[in-house]
Order: C-alpha cells, then structure tokens, then sequence
C-alpha cells in the first residue's frame, strides 16, 4: 500500500538556541525553532552527529490520507549554520526488504514513486520555492519551481544528499547551501516554510 506521509507547512525560525518544535497531530503547521549548529554534521546518512542530538524531533509524520499518524513511523530534523540548512529524516520502516528503488539517475521522472522522502523549501518574500526528492538510495531529483505551475527540473542544486539503511528503518541527510535558496544565512527571528514528506511504497 502507498502511503503519503508529511509533516505539512513547517514554519522555520531561526534562533540561537538549540532547536525545538511544537508538533501537532493535526491542526494548524507546526512551528520549529531551529538553532544555530556548532559544527556541521557529516553528511553520511547517519544521524548521530552532536548537531543532530541536541536537536528536537519533528514529527511523528501524519498519513496525509488517513489523517492520522502514519504506522511506519517518520521523523524530521532541522538545523542551520552560515553555509547550509541540515535537514535530516528518519524513516521507520518494518519491511526493509521490500523498498522500491527503481530510479537510479539524477533527476528520474518517476523518483516519487520509490520508497523516498521530500521536502519543500521557500523563503518569505519569494514565490518560487526548491523541492528536492531523495529516495533511499540517496538519488536525488531537484526542481527550482517559480511557482506551482512552472518548474525547472534542469537546474540543479548544489546540494549534499546521503542515506543510510538498516533492519529497521533508513535515513536522509541533507545540506543545502543558502545560495541555492537565493538568500544568505538567517538571523534570529527569520523565518522559513518547510513541507516535509516521505512517500512509503509497501
């Protein structure tokens, strides 16, 4: 069975403190402050970098059919330094013999369609926005999108993306360099809309 799972308009505030999150089941987006990492994680799949530990889950993610928290369990973390936004999932998963990774190429039309996550990415004052497809083989596909109608799937971003998988679950780790979201480095206070996703296949 297909399942869609998402932890929908995440709004992102940056702050200098360790981050935190105030995550509803349902309801209004979930807002997460995001602080500030002292030393960037090794972007390898693994998410036991001290960036990562002190930082607080966001999720577990919804069953956007079902509306209601997903069985295979997903969770999303958030960070940030002057070079990057981190973005890191956890993708619990009881049935690790049956993902489906059939695209092995950048940019494949049909990435959505394997056991992957996404994310969405704007910033306040732009309409166009970046979305970025990983699946869990860390083939990626990323699209400049100048607004919901018109996207541009032959940019590309610079972007650092690895997962790793286990027997009970996989992972995505994400860099994102704050060039290829067309602004610098937030200050406390700013913000970020963030809609992450996972697409179960099983």
């Amino acid at each position: 069975m297909v399942q869609r799972m998402a932890l929908i308009a995440l709004v992102l505030v940056a702050a200098t403190g360790q981050l935190c999150a105030a995550v509803n089941d349902v309801g209004p987006p979930p807002v997460a402050v995001a602080g500030r990492c002292d030393e960037a994680p090794v972007i390898d799949g693994n998410l036991g970098d001290d960036c990562w530990q002190v930082a607080s889950v966001l999720g577990p993610f919804l069953d956007i059919r079902a509306k209601r928290v997903a069985e295979e369990r997903t969770y999303g973390r958030v960070a940030w330094d002057d070079a990057n936004l981190y973005v890191a999932f956890e993708c619990r998963e009881s049935e690790m013999a049956g993902l489906v990774l059939n695209s092995t190429e950048r940019d494949a039309n049909n990435l959505w369609t394997d056991d992957a996550v996404e994310l969405f990415v704007s910033v306040p004052g732009q309409e166009a926005y970046v979305h970025i497809i990983v699946n869990a083989a860390g083939v990626v596909r990323d699209e400049w999108c100048r607004s919901q109608a018109e996207s541009d799937v032959k940019w590309d971003s610079t972007l650092t993306a690895r997962t790793s998988r286990g027997d009970k679950g996989w992972a995505a780790e994400i860099a994102i360099p704050w060039s290829d979201l067309h602004t610098q480095a937030p200050k406390p206070g700013d913000t970020l809309r963030l809609n992450l996703n996972r697409e179960q296949q099983q």
